[in-house]
């Protein structure tokens, strides 16, 4: 006999159902419902279930956008990063050639070298970057303004696009959170679908065909074992057993 507390958990909450699995499985599951609709009795378990579908898509569609401008600004700090490096190196030689590389004001702009520099990260760019613009402004008579403008361009450069990386991190994790949120709501959903449906049908298994398309699901779950498939969750068996039938 089957382990009645399956009936109980959600039967979709399973990792190895990838999104676009569980979009097909969820529209094709809805049509059936639809097309076995003639007397209305399923409209309560239709009508949430393409809000909670809608809800969850759209989450992932506006999440995928906020993503590709993540990545989009992450690409524009660090070319802007890598823009400053290249200038401080070429700018190095007027430093060095105004005071001498022994010179005191030669040490204030590289103390460790042009190695520095070079190696800067995320975590220092930014101060150093903030070093170079200072002291070119204190050195503006004899470097020039047009010296400041180049480092205090690429500084605020670096800055904004570092700024609104961070931003849209915080969007991209917010929406995950929501998307999570929704992915939930939408597989409990499916499972009130199957419990319901199954009730309505008590006696009748071979009804399963006429709501769902199991082999969705199937094609997904019977992959070979692999590192994704190491830490899904216990309902993954439940879908061979309960869904697929």
């Amino acid at each position: 006999m089957i382990d009645l507390s399956r009936f109980f958990e959600n039967q979709f909450d399973a990792r190895i159902i990838s999104d676009d699995r569980l979009r097909s499985f969820t529209a094709d599951h809805i049509q059936r419902m639809i097309a076995n609709n003639t007397d209305g009795r399923y409209d309560p378990l239709i009508e949430p279930t393409k809000t909670f579908y809608d809800a969850y898509f759209n989450a992932i569609q506006t999440e995928d956008v906020r993503l590709t401008e993540k990545q989009a600004m992450t690409l524009t700090k660090d070319v802007n990063k890598t823009n400053f490096v290249k200038a401080i190196r070429q700018k190095e030689g007027i430093i060095r050639g105004t005071w001498g590389k022994q010179s005191p004001e030669y040490r204030e702009f590289f103390p460790r070298g042009v190695a520095e520099y070079t190696r800067c990260t995320l975590a220092n760019a930014e101060n150093l970057m903030a070093r170079i613009v200072n002291l070119s402004d204190k050195y503006k008579d004899v470097l020039g303004q047009a010296f400041v403008d180049l480092f205090t361009q690429l500084q605020n450069a670096f800055v904004t696009a570092r700024e609104q990386q961070l931003q849209k991190s915080g969007k991209v994790s917010d929406l995950k959170q929501t998307t999570r949120g929704n992915r939930e709501a939408l597989t409990n959903q499916l499972t009130k679908n199957l419990l319901s449906l199954a009730i309505d049908s008590i006696g009748e298994p071979q009804r399963v065909t006429d709501f769902f398309d199991q082999r969705i699901l199937r094609r997904n779950s019977r992959r070979s074992a692999g590192p994704e498939n190491e830490t899904v969750s216990v309902n993954d068996t439940v879908i061979e057993d309960v869904v697929a039938g």
